[in-house]
C-alpha cells in the first residue's frame, strides 16, 4: 500500500517536471524566434523606425516685417537676442557656472544657485542678451548651459512714436497700436524644418521643403516724419514740465493730403521696455480721449455764418460789454467790449459774440456745418480705440444749446477731429480723411493695403476758407494767440480754454487748454494742435500754455529740417515785408495794434541786423566750430544701414569693417557723452 502511494507521487512529480520543462523550452523557442525576427527579418523596417525617431520637425519663426516712416526711416526692426538656461543636473561644475554668471551679469553666485529649486527642472537664467555676451560666456566653456537664439522686436527711436507704433508680446505678436492692427501683414508665416540628429543629439542635417519655407512679414509704410515726431514729443514734454498738467497731447498734419506727420502724448513709454510702463502711458490720447474743445471750436459757427452769407468778417455784433443773459444763464467775456466785428469776435475770443452769431444762423445750419466738418463721426484713420465724439441730434437741442456749442461746450471731440477740421479751413474747404498708414505688404511682398488722399466732402467754400484763414492769422498777430507769433512768418490759429466737467459741474480750476495753428496762412503746409489737460491754474489759458508749444514746434521744424527747401514760397524776408506793410484795420483795437506793431518793427530790425549771423541748427551741427554734445546710442544688433542712419542724424562720422550684417561691437560705447563730428567705429558681423 505504501509502495503504491510512493509510485503515484513519483509519477506526478515526473509529469509536473515534464510540463515545466516543456513550458520553458517553448518560451525559449519563442524568444529565439522573436530575436531572429528582430535581428534578421525586420532589420530594415526597424532601422527606418529608428531613423524616424532621430528626425525632429522644427517650427521656424519668421522675422517680423519692418515698419518705415516718411523718407523710408526704419521705425521698427528686429534684433537677434539670446536666452540662456540650464538643468542643475546637467551642470558639470555648478560652482564655476554660478561664479561666471555673477561676473558677467552681476548679482551674487548664491542668487544664481537659488534659481535651481529642482535639480531636474529646466530654468531660464537670463533673457535677451547680446551675441557679445553669449560669446563671452562660451569662452568659459560652461558645460550644461543652453543657448537659445530668438528674434526680438526693436524700436530704434525708443519712446518716440511709441503710442502710435504699439508693441509686441514675448511671442512677437502685435498687441497694440500699428503693430496690432496690421499684425497679419507684419507677422509673416512660419516654416517647417526637418532636422536629423545622431544618438548624442547633435544635428546631422536639416532641410526645408519648398512649400513649407518660412516667409518673413511684409513691410509697412507710415506717413510719420521722425524729425517732426521727435520735435513734437520734445515740446509736449517741455509743456508738461512747465505747466504741470495731467497730460499733454499733440499732432501735426499735412492739410493738403490728410497725412499724419506726428502724433503723441506725454507721459509716454518706451515699447522696447513695456514692463516699465502703465496703460495710461501707452494710450494714444489724440484719438481715444474726447473732451469739450472750448474756443477752438468757435471757428465752426463762424464758418456757418460766412457760408450762410448772413454775415461778413466786418459785420458788427453787440457783445453787451462782456455780460449777456441766455434764459436762466449768463454768458461772460474776459473783456468788456460792446461792439465787435465778426473778425474781432474770433480775434478776442468773445463767447457772447460767438453765441449771438450762432443764434442768428440758426440751429439747423449750425448742426449741418458741424456735421460737414466730420464731428460726431469717427474719421476711420485705421487706429484702434478712435472715439467719434458726442454731438446731440439737432432735434434734441434746447433753448440754450446753440450758445453752449458756439463756445465749444455741450459737444465732445478728439484732438484728431479738431485738427482735421482746421485742415479743411487751411486747404480751401475740403474735409480729408486722415491717414497714417500709406501701404502694407503681405509676406508674399504683394500690396495688401494702401491709402492716399481721400476727399470726404466739401465742408466750406474756398472763399469762406480764405476769409477764415485771414481771421485766424489776426488771432495770432493781434489777439489771444499772440504767443504763437513767429517773426517773419504768417501763422494762423485759435486758442481754447474749456472748463472741465467734474462730478457733473463745470470746474472753476480745471481746464482743457488748447491751441491749433497752421502756417503759412496764405498757403498752409502744416497744421499743429496741442492740448493740455488741467494745467496749473493761472497758467491754464490756451494762449499761455499751448500756443507757445505750437510756436516752438513750428520754429524748430523751420530751423532743424529741410523744410525751407521743400516749400520755396515760404520766405521769411518776404513775409516780414508783408507784415510790415500791413495797414491798420478800421475795426481793430488801436492800443492793441500799436503794441503788436512795435513788436513787429523790433523783430524786423533785429532780423535785418543779425541776418548774416543767423544759422539753423542743421547748419550749426555741420560747422566744426560749433560742436554739439550728443549721447552715443546703443547700436548693437542694428543693421549697418540702420546704424549709419542714426549716427548721420547725430552728425557723427561712421567707420566700419564691412557694410553687411549686424553691429556686434561699437566704440565709443553706448551712453558716452561725445561731440558732433566725432569718429565712431563699428564692427559689423559680415552676414548677409
Amino acid at each position: 500500500m505504501a509502495k503504491r502511494k510512493t509510485n503515484n507521487i513519483n509519477e506526478k512529480y515526473i509529469v509536473n517536471a515534464g510540463l515545466v520543462s516543456l513550458f520553458i523550452f517553448a518560451f525559449a523557442i519563442l524568444i529565439v524566434c522573436k530575436l531572429v525576427k528582430i535581428q534578421i527579418l525586420d532589420i530594415n523596417s526597424l532601422a527606418t523606425a529608428a531613423e524616424e525617431q532621430a528626425i525632429i520637425k522644427k517650427v521656424v519663426q519668421p522675422e517680423r516685417g519692418l515698419i518705415y516712416g516718411r523718407n523710408n526711416t526704419i521705425l521698427a526692426t528686429n534684433l537677434i537676442k539670446w536666452d540662456i538656461g540650464a538643468r542643475y543636473i546637467d551642470l558639470n561644475d555648478p560652482e564655476k557656472v554660478f561664479t561666471t554668471l555673477s561676473k558677467v551679469f552681476g548679482n551674487t553666485s548664491t542668487y544664481y544657485k537659488q534659481i535651481f529649486k529642482n535639480r531636474k527642472k529646466y530654468y531660464s537664467i537670463k533673457n535677451n542678451i547680446s551675441i557679445d555676451t553669449v560669446n563671452k560666456l562660451k569662452e568659459y566653456d560652461l558645460t550644461g548651459i543652453k543657448y537659445e537664439r530668438k528674434i526680438v522686436r526693436h524700436y530704434p527711436f525708443q519712446e518716440i512714436a511709441g503710442q502710435v507704433m504699439g508693441f509686441t508680446n514675448w511671442n512677437n505678436q502685435g498687441k497694440s497700436g500699428i503693430e496690432n492692427i496690421f499684425d497679419r501683414y507684419l507677422s509673416g508665416k512660419k516654416g517647417l524644418q526637418i532636422v536629423k540628429k545622431d544618438v548624442k543629439g547633435n544635428t546631422v542635417s536639416s532641410y526645408t521643403s519648398k512649400n513649407r519655407e518660412k516667409k518673413d512679414g511684409g513691410a509697412l509704410f507710415l506717413t510719420i516724419d521722425i524729425d517732426y515726431q521727435t520735435i513734437l514729443e520734445n515740446e509736449l514734454k517741455k509743456a508738461y514740465e512747465l505747466n504741470d498738467p495731467i497730460n499733454a497731447r499733440g499732432m501735426i498734419a499735412n492739410p493738403n493730403t490728410g497725412e499724419i506727420l506726428a502724433m503723441g502724448s506725454y507721459p509716454n513709454f518706451n515699447p522696447n521696455n513695456i514692463t516699465n510702463s502703465i496703460p495710461s502711458q501707452r494710450r494714444n490720447r489724440v484719438i481715444s480721449d474726447q473732451f469739450e474743445p472750448g474756443s477752438i471750436f468757435k471757428v465752426i459757427p463762424i464758418a456757418a455764418s460766412l457760408e450762410s452769407h448772413k454775415l461778413t468778417p466786418s459785420s458788427i455784433v453787440n457783445c453787451e460789454k462782456g455780460e449777456w443773459n441766455v434764459f436762466d444763464r449768463t454768458l461772460h467775456d474776459t473783456h468788456e467790449k460792446e461792439w465787435l466785428s465778426l473778425k474781432q469776435i474770433i480775434t478776442l475770443s468773445s463767447n457772447i459774440g460767438a453765441a449771438k452769431i450762432a443764434k442768428l444762423v440758426g440751429d439747423k445750419s449750425i448742426y449741418k456745418t458741424i456735421k460737414k466738418f466730420g464731428f460726431g463721426d469717427p474719421s476711420n484713420i485705421c487706429l484702434n480705440a478712435e472715439v467719434a465724439g458726442y454731438l446731440k441730434p439737432v432735434s434734441q437741442w434746447d433753448e440754450i444749446t446753440y450758445s453752449q456749442i458756439a463756445m465749444g461746450h455741450n459737444i465732445t471731440t478728439s484732438l484728431l477731429q479738431m485738427v482735421i477740421a482746421y485742415c479743411a479751413v487751411a486747404n480751401g474747404g475740403l474735409l480729408l480723411r486722415p491717414y497714417i498708414v500709406k501701404s502694407a505688404y503681405t509676406p508674399e511682398n504683394e500690396l495688401g493695403y494702401s491709402r492716399d488722399v481721400t476727399v470726404v466732402r466739401r465742408a466750406i467754400s474756398k472763399n469762406t476758407s480764405k476769409e477764415l484763414r485771414d481771421i485766424l492769422e489776426n488771432v495770432v498777430t493781434e489777439g489771444t494767440g499772440a504767443n504763437a507769433y513767429i517773426p517773419g512768418y504768417k501763422i494762423a490759429g485759435k486758442t481754447g480754454t474749456a472748463q472741465k466737467v467734474i462730478e457733473g459741474k463745470y470746474s472753476k480750476t480745471e481746464y482743457m487748454s488748447s491751441f491749433i495753428g497752421f502756417f503759412p496762412s496764405n498757403k498752409p503746409v502744416l497744421v499743429c494742435g496741442i492740448t493740455l489737460d488741467s494745467p496749473t491754474y493761472g497758467k491754464h489759458w490756451g494762449g499761455t500754455c499751448a500756443a507757445p508749444a505750437v510756436k516752438n514746434v513750428f520754429t524748430r521744424i523751420i530751423n532743424t529740417t529741410n523744410f525751407k527747401d521743400l516749400y520755396d514760397w515760404i520766405k521769411p524776408n518776404n513775409q516780414t515785408e508783408l507784415l510790415e506793410d500791413k495797414k491798420l484795420d478800421s475795426e481793430t483795437n488801436t492800443s492793441l495794434y500799436t503794441s503788436i506793431e512795435k513788436r513787429r518793427k523790433k523783430d524786423v530790425n533785429k532780423k535785418t541786423t543779425n541776418k548774416k549771423n543767423i544759422k539753423s541748427i542743421v547748419e550749426q551741427r555741420k560747422s566744426n566750430n560749433n560742436k554739439v554734445r550728443v549721447v552715443m546710442p546703443d547700436l548693437i544688433g542694428h543693421s549697418y544701414s540702420q546704424a549709419k542712419y542714426i549716427l548721420t542724424k547725430l552728425n557723427l562720422q561712421v567707420h566700419t569693417n564691412t557694410i553687411t550684417g549686424k553691429i556686434i561691437k561699437q566704440n565709443p560705447p553706448k551712453g558716452k557723452i561725445i561731440y558732433s563730428n566725432s569718429d565712431c567705429y563699428l564692427t559689423v558681423s559680415g552676414d548677409n
